[in-house]
């Protein structure tokens, strides 16, 4: 079964922590806080294995996605297909 390997890396702190909280959300507080809300990251949502840091390998039908949020905070990425070992399959949940 093949899936899609994806590494990337951001230049600067700023688009760093920015695209760091897009995919793997945070909490934001707000009137001294108060007040909690909890933003979801699109890891939350899509099924994916983390090799490393900045290396993930999906289904190939959620890549698009992964990549268009890359695109958006200008972010250097490689993508490559590669075959999945069992452990990806039951960790993307394809079994």
């Amino acid at each position: 079964m093949k899936g899609t390997l994806i590494a990337y890396r951001t230049t600067g702190k700023n688009k760093a922590s920015q695209l760091s909280r897009a995919l793997h959300g945070y909490t934001d507080y707000s009137n001294r806080g108060a007040y909690e809300y909890v933003r979801r990251g699109l890891l939350e949502e899509i099924p994916h294995v983390k090799l490393m840091n900045g290396v993930f390998i999906f289904e190939k039908e959620t890549v698009n996605t992964f990549v268009e949020l890359l695109k958006k905070f200008n972010a250097e990425y490689h993508v490559r297909e590669v075959t999945l070992t069992e452990e990806d399959i039951k960790e993307l949940h394809l079994d």
